[in-house]
């Protein structure tokens, strides 16, 4: 029972905090999110989700998506605007990411604005 009390907390602890949907999105998380969705679903989908594939992708992402910026900076989307990019990366095949992003598809619902 203790050990279960612990990882409840730990669980708590550990989780993101949820915002409204019509909340600001500081440029820093926003690369840190669409980033990590980004980088997983190249990973799983067309590297057969090799890790390395993913983590560096995660260390050029961020950075490119900053582009100097202040992490605490606006992005100009809310937490439904991110919640709508993630959503929209998750279900892609290897080629549907290649294809979102050649087309600019992709940049409607993830670039900052």
């Amino acid at each position: 029972m203790r050990t279960l009390l612990g990882l409840a907390l730990v669980a708590a602890c550990s989780s993101v905090p949820r915002r409204s949907s019509t909340d600001a999105v500081p440029i820093g998380e926003w690369c840190q999110q669409v980033g990590d969705a980004f980088c997983k679903a190249t990973a799983d989908r067309c590297f057969g989700g090799m890790n390395g594939v993913a983590d560096g992708c995660r260390d050029t992402f961020k950075p490119s998506c900053l582009a100097g910026r202040a992490e605490g900076g606006p992005s100009g989307r809310t937490g439904a605007d991110l919640d709508r990019c993630v959503a929209a990366i998750r279900p892609l095949t290897c080629e549907g990411l290649g294809a979102g992003i050649g087309s600019g598809a992709l940049g409607i619902y993830c670039s900052i604005r």
